[in-house]
């Protein structure tokens, strides 16, 4: 495994997630990986992540999640997301990963997995299942 990618878990498979049926997902922030240490490169078609760092609300905990890069997006007028869809990344032997999450919300983490936010709905669909 690169330095720059995590493993994907699921209790249940999902057509509608970006991530199906990926074993693997690609971050693309700058982790601060030093330069001998692997980095993948994403190939052809292949949708790079990034981390998030999002206070709903006005909510004290963060919601720490990983998501399509924007370039990767749909074109949020047509398409609501991105959303939670029971998939998650892990990165449990990954120390930069952790740190950057780290750095971000500052202070220590006390997991190795968040959530991944790659389901995106019609406005008509959303409508229909927010109800």
């Amino acid at each position: 495994m690169s330095f720059n990618t995590v493993h994907v878990l699921t209790d249940r498979e999902c057509e509608a997630s970006l991530c199906y049926g990926k074993e693997e997902l690609t971050i693309i922030d700058d982790l601060n990986i030093p330069k001998h240490y692997h980095v993948k490169k994403l190939e052809d078609g292949e949708i790079g992540y990034t981390i998030k760092v999002e206070y709903p609300h006005g909510a004290d905990e963060p919601n720490i999640f990983l998501a399509p890069a924007d370039e990767f997006c749909p074109d949020p007028k047509d398409m609501v997301g991105p959303m939670f869809d029971g998939y998650y990344a892990e990165f449990q032997y990954n120390q930069f990963i952790k740190k950057f999450i780290e750095d971000k919300i500052g202070y220590k983490l006390t997991c190795n997995v968040i959530k991944i936010h790659d389901r995106f709905e019609t406005w008509d669909v959303y409508e229909a299942l927010s109800r």
